[in-house]
C-alpha cells in the first residue's frame, strides 16, 4: 500500500445580484438582496462610478446618479470570497404636492391660494418652489391672465417647480 496526498481546495463563491433601477425617495436606496452559493454574510459596498472602481462611498446613495454596487461574500472553510459588481440607478421621483381649497371674504385685491406643501416619496416634506395658476372652470382648461380679485368660485392648480431629484 501507498499513502498519497490527497488535497481538496476551496471554490470559489459564485455571487447572484441583480441591477437595481428605482425612483428617488428621499431616503438612501439600497441594493436588491444577493445570494452566496457559500450562504455566508455578504457586505455591500456603493461607488459612484458604474464599474465598482474608485473611492467607495461611505453609504448607500440617496439622489438621483448612476451608481455601482458590490456583493462581496465573506467565504468560509469550502469557499473563498466572492464578489459581483452590478449598475445601481436612482432617477428622479415624484413628489406628493398638496393644496387645500380657500374660502376667503372680498377685499378689492387679488386673494392668493393657499400656500402648496409637498412630502417626498417616503413621506418626509421637502421645500419646493411652485408656480401657481388660476381658473374660472373645474376642468382648469384655461388659465385666467391673473390671480381672481372678484366675488366668484375659482379653481387653482400649484405645480412644484423640478429639482435635481423630483419631477
Amino acid at each position: 500500500s501507498k499513502c498519497v496526498t490527497h488535497t481538496i481546495t476551496k471554490k470559489g463563491d459564485s455571487i447572484t445580484l441583480s441591477a437595481k433601477s428605482t425612483t428617488y425617495t428621499g431616503s438612501a436606496i439600497t441594493a436588491n438582496t444577493a445570494s452566496a452559493t457559500s450562504k455566508t454574510t455578504i457586505t455591500y459596498t456603493y461607488y459612484s462610478t458604474t464599474d465598482c472602481s474608485g473611492t467607495a462611498l461611505s453609504s448607500a446613495p440617496t439622489n438621483v446618479g448612476n451608481y455601482s454596487v458590490k456583493a462581496t461574500s465573506a467565504g468560509n472553510a469550502n469557499y473563498s470570497s466572492g464578489s459581483k459588481c452590478v449598475k445601481h440607478t436612482i432617477t428622479k421621483g415624484t413628489p406628493t404636492v398638496s393644496l387645500a381649497a380657500k374660502s376667503a371674504t372680498y377685499t378689492g385685491s387679488a386673494i392668493a391660494a393657499n400656500t402648496a406643501t409637498a412630502k417626498n416619496p417616503n413621506g418626509n416634506s421637502v421645500t419646493l418652489s411652485y408656480t401657481y395658476k388660476y381658473y374660472s372652470d373645474s376642468s382648469c382648461a384655461t388659465a385666467l391672465s391673473s390671480t381672481p380679485i372678484n366675488v366668484g368660485t375659482y379653481y387653482v392648480k400649484a405645480t412644484s417647480t423640478a429639482t435635481t431629484n423630483l419631477n
